[in-house]
């Protein structure tokens, strides 16, 4: 520690004029740094509180959805079991129906009986027809 008669005495004889601009400058460069650090601080601060409220709206929103969306299913479901169940009692009725197997079977009896061409004629539309 340097005592303070002897820092002025030094101070005193700097008679160079570069020497006390840099002093100055570094007397303003101190303040200025803890300045610049607080600012940067602060940016920070805001970042992370402007990220926080972002990812708890969609936490949020997500979880009243969820409770929204089990209330409603609730709600639907009595009245939306008759109509699924006669909606796949149909399709089971279509896809077991006698018409479907009949069809496959005339199907495969007509390929394997002849052999199948594409049409060039216009009277039949691109439809496929029999070689003869």
């Amino acid at each position: 520690m340097i005592p303070l008669k002897h820092l002025l005495h030094k101070v005193s004889t700097i008679n160079n004029k570069k020497t006390w601009i840099w002093i100055g400058m570094g007397l303003i460069a101190v303040p200025a740094l803890h300045v610049y650090y607080v600012q940067e601080i602060l940016a920070a601060f805001i970042a992370f509180a402007l990220l926080f409220v972002a990812v708890s709206t969609a936490v949020f929103t997500v979880f009243f959805l969820v409770r929204t969306i089990k209330r409603i299913i609730a709600w639907v479901t009595p009245k939306v079991r008759p109509v699924m169940h006669r909606g796949v009692d149909t399709v089971e009725g279509v896809i077991a129906s006698p018409v479907w197997a009949q069809a496959g079977s005339d199907l495969i009896h007509f390929a394997s009986r002849s052999q199948v061409r594409p049409s060039t004629g216009s009277d039949t539309n691109g439809e496929l027809i029999p070689r003869r």
